[in-house]
């Protein structure tokens, strides 16, 4: 993997703060950004070694992943890393084996999961459907008489079937039959958008209550979450798009940011700027070009692997 001249101890530098960066959460990762930053403007080799450990993980992607993946592709998959990371240096290997959500997840957790910029769907035993975005969590209770989903983090979109279905967030429980609905936990109060059918949520400090159809509710755990309408782009990431309606332009950098490992941000001075209209989400610079356009404004790349949004 190395290139020629490339210091080892800089390779592993560069790994490290690959796995730091992919492992943390949008605001952990917001506060190590400065920090990389300094370091891969530090030096030249700081900026080679970013780009060989970046094509490193674009192998990982092409290779076959995720539970529709057979045991073998499985295995293929983890030898490769480890092959590859035993070339990039010992100090790489160990960091990834704990940081890596493909890999730890797989091998330490009976879970539906998802890696950073990968998406997947589950159709279960009684017929529902489930979809995860990038970077999400769920476990999964099958056993009757009804099935139960746990959102630990991310997001998923279930469309459940004749069969009574258990979600559940935090201290809440949602229960659902015949409903198509998404379920969001990232960094705030969990939100709930519901497209067809109704959900009835509970809690332990509040009187069960119903979210219904083309409706939407910030859950929070004294049942006094905000209100609002559905948002199609809770549900149009299973399309591989990204549906703006007056989306701010720093929500939008944030929600394509999830599916790609690039570091996307914008002036203070035009975050507000709202966007409509549809991206593909597996078009990053297209769809960085076409928002960056429709509102008059343009594009810097001050360093490998981020991307500015500036006033024009």
């Amino acid at each position: 993997m190395s290139a020629p001249g490339l210091d080892p101890a800089v390779l592993d530098a560069a790994v490290h703060w690959f796995v730091q960066l992919q492992a943390a959460k949008p605001a952990e990762r917001a506060t190590l950004m400065p920090h990389w930053q300094a370091w891969l403007g530090a030096h030249e080799a700081h900026a080679r070694a970013w780009t060989e450990v970046e094509a490193l993980w674009g192998r990982f992607d092409a290779l076959p992943q995720g539970p529709g993946a057979g045991a073998a592709a499985q295995q293929a998959l983890q030898h490769s890393r480890r092959r590859a990371l035993r070339r990039a240096g010992s100090a790489a290997l160990g960091l990834l084996a704990v940081a890596s959500p493909v890999l730890w997840l797989a091998q330490q957790r009976p879970e539906l999961h998802t890696a950073h910029g990968q998406t997947a769907h589950w159709t279960l035993a009684d017929g529902a459907g489930v979809w995860l975005n990038s970077g999400s969590e769920v476990r999964l209770h099958a056993q009757a008489p009804q099935t139960h989903l746990r959102l630990e983090d991310g997001e998923l979109f279930v469309e459940s079937g004749a069969q009574p279905l258990r979600l559940s967030v935090g201290a809440l429980q949602l229960h659902s039959q015949g409903a198509h609905l998404a379920l969001q936990r990232r960094d705030a109060a969990p939100w709930l958008h519901v497209f067809e059918g109704a959900v009835r949520v509970a809690g332990p400090e509040h009187a069960p209550y119903w979210v219904r159809a083309h409706q939407a509710r910030a859950l929070q755990d004294d049942g006094q979450g905000r209100h609002a309408a559905a948002q199609v782009q809770r549900e149009s990431w299973r399309r591989g798009l990204l549906v703006a309606q007056s989306l701010r332009l720093d929500e939008f950098l944030q929600e394509l940011g999830q599916h790609h490992r690039v570091w996307l941000s914008c002036e203070p001075a035009v975050a507000a700027r709202r966007l409509f209209g549809s991206y593909e989400l597996a078009q990053l610079d297209h769809s960085l070009q076409a928002a960056a356009q429709a509102l008059g404004l343009r594009l810097r790349r001050p360093l490998p692997g981020w991307v500015q949004v500036l006033a024009a």
